[in-house]
């Protein structure tokens, strides 16, 4: 008996055949390719991100088919927030608006105030750029015509849900990030008539849980996938969802890191302690429980941008060498990730990268340190604004590879750091989530731990001076973000 674990992720969509005991027996994955018509937007092609599923499923079983006939099966995951739509046919109403496309900073929301009030009071997250309803009203204004072909709103798990059996659905976890009520579970009316989206209601898709079996896969799906028709396949969920499930993060206080496209930082709270002040909340995939999550807009990608600048034909490996040599605090730099604007903990579209400090002394070297020190101060930043969180933090994401990044967040947080083993951990959580559905198994998955980092007391010490001047610096620029795009619109007009 075996499983199809899908992560459709910003960057990349993988698929993993996993065994009922959670031991991976093939993995196969497609790069994703984003869309970018202006610094402020971000697309996604559902149609290419629907044939890269089918290539890598099909390439799958080409290696793999002893065992193609046993899957019993399929979970997604994937990225959350942003606006995925299709119309009355079932075709894309246009291209996916990703959840790091900032484009509703434009708009000129006079209520925007009251808007946020209403969403708390309803118990629903307030505005971001990468939500639904924000984007939605972005579209109202600017795009008229795509507004009319949309039918369903819905998200890229759902999307591709969609594809493989024919139903339109969703689940809580994405559902909740944006106009759902949290707690009642339903779609609020206030909030789309303070959008002024009063009409729209409809387009949105009830959710249900996430190892609901919402279809099975259809003859059209077999025949492009190479899967068998029939096999179930659940709801699903958002990423970060699937990768706590896959981490361990079942229980109240639990709390861990993605450290990927996005900086994910989350813990479990229960119903009462839930403050919509305190970072984004959604439902967890367990019942009755809630994550609250700070998700920055810029994670490993503002490294990665440094050292593509600095260091192209380097690898990590040796990146970690070269910044060994350079003291805690980069020799006086500080670098703000802030590079597509920022959600975490702060909300400000207009928010820039900086890097603080140069002088003619400094090197490479001294900036690419500058450069992971910068995240790490953006993790501590998502950390002081979280509510209470237990003193081993487990992280995840293709960045956690890196030994140094993980040292140095154990000696800015003053807390253990946890690796686990496992690479996928979304796909582990999913199908996890699949075997809960499909009634295999009542409880959820179990992890191993890799490695742990403890905290250095006088690091910690160090990083509590530094982190004071970058929240202060990042206060000071606010003023100087808005005044930058007002000159930057000024002079090209």
């Amino acid at each position: 008996m075996v499983f199809i674990g899908i992560d459709a992720g910003t960057t990349c969509i993988k698929a993993a055949i996993v065994t009922e005991d959670g031991e991976y027996i093939d993995t196969s994955s497609e790069d994703v390719s984003l869309i970018m018509p202006s610094e402020d937007a971000c697309e996604l092609d559902m149609v290419k991100l629907w044939e890269s599923l089918c290539h890598i499923l099909m390439n799958l079983k080409k290696n793999n088919l002893p065992i193609w006939k046993d899957i019993k099966g399929i979970g997604i995951t994937g990225q959350g927030d942003g606006l995925w739509a299709i119309d009355q046919e079932g075709n894309p109403a246009g291209n996916a608006i990703l959840w790091n496309d900032t484009r509703t900073k434009h708009l000129k929301l006079k209520n925007r105030d009251e808007i946020d009030k209403i969403c708390i009071q309803n118990n629903a997250n307030p505005l971001y750029a990468g939500s639904n309803i924000h984007i939605l009203r972005w579209i109202k204004e600017n795009e008229p015509n795509t507004l009319e072909k949309m039918h369903k709103i819905f998200h890229c798990k759902d999307w591709l849900n969609f594809k493989l059996t024919g139903v339109v659905s969703s689940d809580y976890t994405d559902m909740t990030t944006a106009l759902m009520n949290l707690k009642s579970k339903e779609f609020s009316q206030e909030i789309l008539d303070a959008m002024d989206l009063s009409e729209y209601r409809e387009l949105f898709v009830l959710p249900s849980a996430s190892s609901k079996i919402i279809g099975c896969l259809t003859k059209e799906a077999s025949q492009l996938t190479g899967l068998s028709q029939g096999i179930p396949v659940i709801a699903g969920a958002i990423d970060v969802a699937a990768v706590a499930v896959g981490l361990g993060v079942i229980h109240v206080g639990d709390t861990c890191t993605i450290v990927g496209t996005t900086l994910a930082n989350q813990t479990l709270v229960k119903e009462s302690d839930i403050d919509f002040n305190k970072g984004l909340i959604l439902s967890h995939i367990l019942k009755d429980s809630y994550i609250c999550i700070m998700p920055t807009l810029s994670g490993a990608a503002a490294i990665d941008w440094v050292k593509k600048l600095l260091y192209p034909d380097v690898t990590y490996g040796d990146i970690e060498k070269i910044i060994k040599g350079v003291p805690v605090g980069s020799n006086g730099i500080i670098y703000h990730p802030y590079l597509k604007g920022e959600r975490a903990p702060f909300r400000n579209s207009f928010a820039t990268g900086s890097f603080f400090g140069l002088k003619s002394t400094h090197n490479k070297e001294d900036l690419m340190r500058a450069a992971f020190e910068g995240l790490v101060m953006s993790l501590y930043d998502c950390f002081e604004s979280l509510p209470h969180t237990s003193d081993k933090v487990f992280i995840s994401g293709g960045a956690a590879k890196n030994d140094t990044l993980c040292q140095m967040s154990a000696d800015c947080l003053g807390k253990g750091i946890i690796r686990v083993i496992v690479k996928e951990l979304g796909i582990k959580g999913i199908v996890s989530t699949v075997k809960v559905g499909l009634g295999l198994e009542k409880d959820y998955t179990k992890i191993l731990v890799d490695k742990e980092f403890k905290p250095h007391e006088d690091q910690y010490t160090k990083y509590q001076h530094i982190f004071k001047l970058f929240k202060s610096l990042r206060y000071d620029y606010e003023k100087h973000w808005l005044e930058r795009n007002r000159i930057k619109n000024k002079i090209k007009d």
